[in-house]
This record gives structure tokens, sequence and C-alpha cells, in this order.
């Protein structure tokens, strides 16, 4: 059976790509030369399926080259992603979940004692190998033919005539110097190996456990052994790269497979889940040096920001995730996880506006088929922002808003319509968590209850989430607080200060959409990503009729499903249809 695949919109990407990225790719590895065809261009994935800009479907064997053991988009780790993203992307400073992940990878990996993390497997072969020769006084380092071991000018080089060679540059820009310093041998040759580890005397022996950069050769009978004892006899150090095989062949890696245990370890994204990251673990001996800053063996890691944050938190749940689905399970699962704290402050305190405060936004954690097409992230959701700097006294009167509009006090009155038991549920929650959000929160009041149907109300009463339907209402509560925080109109978390008010409209949407990821309810998660977008650009054309419609028609795709007339009615609002609102308005009250 022949099966004919449409790819006039990768090909149209592809030619672009070759203007302005070297080789159309930003790794040689994505183009895909070695099936003879230019690459493909991909738009979205969940589960073992990838979805290209044509609308062609894969089955993903590749899994971003290894890094995705739970699949694309796994519920778990995107609330994770959404969960940690709302306390900040990066701090440069340490976080609890670098000891977490710490501790979870020393009591897994039997040569961990202490670990260095990184932002990519080269990043902890660069480590790795300062450590090494930090360690020995040495500088040669043997590796073998056709292993990778990332993008390190030393390891970037091939080897010569013999059996045991010094290499040779094998990219154009790596010094020969560099290169020399690099002795290089077949795989599975022991003789090789003994030769070269006599003549050489390097500092260490990198190597795969299972090369995969060359195709999967998997170690001869007693060969990842003999590269310990020889290690050991030399006084090299053993470096085993599980960038490839760590966590995948056994959850100790191949170390615990093979019972072989090296000096050092390399890994790299699966830590992450596919987020860039990496790590080098070893023996507490050979660890410590990376914390010296000043000395004639200097092998601190030349990093000042660290890992960030929305990395480490959702490593933590992917790999809990998987010990339930694979292994027996942790007492209680991963649990409710605390509340998001941020904006703890003290409560008197207001938020100056600073330059440089940009938005960045739901948009980054949530599938891509949720994201708004055609909409910069400034316009489609006003974003996760960092905390800026308390200042006290009263508000500026001059003080001006984003895009130069001149601030002006909340609205008083009747707000929107509501549905008081979910709505009182989450004003208690903020005022649980404290902060300067728990400030400024009021109980809510009976007005505007009967103005019309609540989008939480509706979305909780359907067929999909009746079984469910507090979850549901507290999940769209939190999300619609924060949509009318955005635009001065909230019901519960009142305050004149509006950096203040953006800043807790995206606290709710993310905990909104961490809530409903934790339901499992992906579909859920994808729709109220479109509502937050579409809202926004009804509200830059200045339609809250349209804006109140994309609401109510949202919340029945949640509470009953969506559908081809559902997709048809928000394409007609991206088009700026003057049919929008009749549509959508039907929908919701179909």
């Amino acid at each position: 059976m022949s099966v004919s695949l449409t790819d006039a919109r990768s090909a149209e990407l592809y030619r672009r790509a070759l203007e302005l990225l070297p080789g159309g790719v930003n790794s040689p590895v994505r183009a895909m030369r070695a099936i003879g065809r230019t690459p493909l261009f991909i738009d979205r994935a969940e589960g073992a399926d990838l979805h290209d800009v044509d609308g062609n479907r894969y089955v993903d064997y590749v899994c971003s080259w290894g890094p995705l053991i739970l699949g694309h988009a796994d519920p778990e780790v995107i609330g994770a992603v959404a969960a940690a993203a709302a306390r900040g992307m990066t701090y440069g400073a340490p976080t609890p979940g670098e000891v977490e992940l710490a501790a979870d990878v020393a009591a897994r990996m039997p040569a961990v004692e202490m670990l260095r993390m990184t932002s990519s497997g080269t990043e902890a072969t660069m480590t790795a190998l300062r450590l090494a020769r930090a360690a020995t006084g040495r500088d040669r380092v043997l590796k073998f033919a056709g292993a990778y071991h990332g993008h390190v000018d030393g390891l970037l080089a091939q080897a010569g005539s013999g059996l045991a060679t010094q290499g040779i540059p094998a990219s154009p820009g790596v010094s020969a110097a560099a290169a020399a310093e690099t002795v290089i041998v077949p795989w599975n040759d022991a003789e090789a190996v003994r030769a070269a580890v006599a003549a050489h005397e390097p500092a260490a022996i990198i190597a795969e456990p299972f090369p995969a950069n060359m195709g999967l050769v998997p170690p001869e009978g007693g060969f990842l052994d003999l590269l310990r004892e020889l290690a050991d006899q030399s006084g090299a150090l053993l470096i085993l790269d599980e960038v490839i095989s760590g966590f995948r062949v056994a959850p100790g890696g191949a170390q615990e497979l093979t019972g072989v245990t090296p000096d050092l370890v390399l890994m790299g994204k699966v830590l992450g889940g596919g987020l860039p990251a990496g790590a080098v673990g070893g023996r507490r001996d050979l660890m410590e040096p990376a914390r010296r800053r000043r000395g004639p063996r200097d092998a601190r890691a030349a990093r000042r920001r660290g890992v960030h944050p929305p990395r480490l938190d959702h490593r933590a749940t992917r790999r809990r995730a998987a010990r339930r689905r694979g292994r027996p399970s942790d007492p209680g699962g991963v649990g409710a996880r605390p509340a998001h704290r941020v904006l703890q402050r003290a409560a008197g305190a207001r938020l100056c506006r600073r330059a440089g405060l940009r938005p960045g936004g739901v948009r980054r954690v949530v599938p891509w088929a949720a994201r708004p097409r055609g909409l910069p992230a400034g316009v489609a959701v006003r974003g996760l922002v960092p905390v800026a700097r308390p200042r006290t006294g009263p508000p500026r009167a001059h003080a001006r808003g984003r895009r130069g509009r001149v601030r002006r006090p909340a609205r008083g009155g009747p707000g929107p319509p509501m549905s008081s038991g979910a709505l009182a549920a989450l004003a208690a929650a903020l005022r649980e968590q404290g902060g300067l959000i728990g400030a400024v929160v009021r109980p809510p009041g009976a007005n505007g209850a009967a103005n019309g149907a609540s989008p939480a109300a509706l979305a909780a009463s359907g067929p999909r989430t009746r079984d469910r339907g507090d979850a549901y209402a507290f999940v769209f509560e939190a999300i619609y607080e924060g949509y009318l925080l955005h635009y001065r109109r909230a019901r519960i978390v009142r305050t004149d200060d509006a950096d203040l008010g953006l800043l807790a409209g995206d606290r709710l949407y993310a905990l909104g959409l961490a809530r409903l990821v934790a339901l499992g309810d992906l579909d859920a998660v994808r729709e109220l990503a479109d509502v937050i977008s579409l809202t926004a650009l009804a509200h830059a054309g200045g339609d809250e009729a349209l804006a109140e419609a994309i609401w109510l028609a949202g919340a029945r795709a949640v509470g009953w499903g969506g559908g081809g007339a559902h997709e048809r009615a928000k394409a007609l609002v991206r088009s700026g249809s003057p049919e929008a609102t009749s549509a959508l308005r039907a929908l919701a009250t179909a």
C-alpha cells in the first residue's frame, strides 16, 4: 500500500529557512539528508503522534531523540511546566528543585554522589573533561571512533591512520591543537584500547556504554569492564556518556544494567523531559573542585544562572509519573502540590513599573495547537512577568500603563456574572496563600449573579464535566478572574495598582491551567488558551460583546465538546468577520 503525503508547506518553509539558517536547520541531524529528503516542519505533537505543518500525522519513533519517555505533551508534565512558570522563569539563585533533582539522580545512579547541573549535554561533557584534567594533571582524552559527545572542540576529532592515533580536526574551526589532545580508537577493540592507554596515559576514557551515533553498537562481553580496569590501572577516569542511555535502559542507566560504575557520568535532555538540560555527576572527591572559584586547577563550570525552575519542577513530575506507569507507585502518587506562592511581599507594598517588564505568557506553556495564529505574544496574552520591585507610598497619578495609556482606577459597581460557590472557593484559596494578591482579595458579592450566564456554571454543567463540576467551576473562575483583571473588571481581586492587577491576572491564568491539566483534560487546556488569545484580539478591536461571546462559547465547548462549527466560529474571530459574535452566541445557547 502506498501513502501520498502533501509537503508543500514544509517545502516552502525550508526554502525560507535556507536564507536564514545555515543549511536551513539548527542541527545537521534535522536536515533529513540521511533518508533522502528535505526536512519536515512540525506544527504540534501529543502522545506518540507528530503533526506537520501540512496536516500529516506520523507515529513518532524518535521522540526528540530520546528524552520524551512519556511522549509529547504529557498532561502531568505540561501542568508542572505551567505551575513552575507561574513562579518565575529564572532566578539566578538556587531553588529547592535543584536539591530534589540531585537527590533523585543520586538515589538512582550508583556513580553519583554529587551533581553539577548544566543546560545541555555538551556543557556536561566540557565540565567532566575539566574535572578529569584537574584530578589527574593530564591533558589527553581517549574516545571511540564514531562516538558523539557534544559540540566540544577537542572531541570533534576523527582518527587518522593506525589503530590508535591522536585526532585530527573533523570540522572546520576546530584547531589542530585541540584535536591533538584526543586519542581515538575503534569501539569494541580491546587491544587498541590497551595500546592507546599505555602509550598516551590519558586523563580520561570517555565512552557511550551503548553507542548510538553510529547506529546502536552494543559493547562486546566484558568490554566495559575492561575500560574500568584500564582506567584504574592507568590512573585515568572513566566517563560514561549516558545522554542516550541514562534512565532508559534501566532506571539507573547503563551503569545499573551492566554493573560497571564510572568515575563521572554525563546526562542530557532526559533530565528536562526534552527542555534544554544536562548534568555531570560522580564521586564527591571528583566533584568538589567544581565549587572552587580560584586556584591553579579551577574546574568551575563557567555558568552563573544555572538551570531554570520550569525544567526542574516538571522533571520531578515526569519522573514520578514514569514510576507510577512503569514501576510500583509511590505512596499517594504525586499528590497535591502546594499552592503557587508568588508575590510574597509585604502586604502594604505597591509594585512600581520598570523598564523592560515584558510579557511572556501562557502561550509558552500550552501545546502549539492551542496557540493563537498571527498574534504577537504580548497581544495574545499578557503573560507571566517578573515580580517588579516594591515601592511604598501612594500610586503616582500620572503613571502610564502599557502602550502609553494613562492608568485609570478600577471601575466600581456590579461586575460580570459569577458562580458564587466556586468564586468563593477561589477567594478563600487566594487569601490563604497570602502575599500581595491575598491582601487585596475581597469576598464575592451577590451583585451580578443574575445578569446572565456564567462561563464557569456553563462549563461545569456539561456531560464532559458534570462528574467533576466543582473542580471545573473553580478552574473557570480562576481563569475568568485572571482575564477580568487584565481589563480592570475583576470581581474579587480589587486593586488600584495596575501592575499588581496584571501580575495577579497572569498568576490566575497559570493557576487555572495547571489545575485543568491536573484533571487530565488537555482538550480543555487548548480551548481555554484559545479563549484567552481570542478575547485579547476582541479587546484590541474594542468589541467587548465579542469577547463575552468567546467566553460563553468556549465554556460550552469545554462542557459539551467542541466540533467543526466551533472551530469555524473561532476562525471567524481570527479573520475579523462581523459574523463572529452571532456565530459564537448561537453555539453558546445550542
